[in-house]
């Protein structure tokens, strides 16, 4: 660089001055990027509980089709009993 140019120096940049208004342009760009946070924040908690109800539903269902297939397995007849109290009576338990 040449001698004769004079320098100049770089004119200082004002600090901006802080938002107090939401008639500033500023404000609306700070209520929407924190509007799209909560959206995000909203969507990850909507995703979080369907997956969570998802896999309830389908182990529930697997359980189902686990206790299907002892049932076939086991050997059942008509006189199965479902509860105890259907059992007893037909049975003398004292010794």
């Amino acid at each position: 660089m040449p001698d004769d140019v004079p320098q100049t120096a770089n004119p200082p940049v004002p600090e901006p001055s802080p938002v107090v208004s939401l008639l500033d342009p500023r404000a609306v760009q700070i209520l929407s990027s924190e509007y799209g946070s909560l959206l995000s924040a909203r969507s990850l908690a909507y995703n979080e509980a369907f997956t969570r109800g998802a896999m309830f539903l389908a182990f529930l269902s697997m359980s189902f089709v686990g206790l299907a297939l002892v049932a076939q397995a086991l050997p059942i007849d008509r006189d199965f009993c479902w509860s105890p109290s259907s059992c007893w009576h037909s049975t003398s338990w004292s010794g």
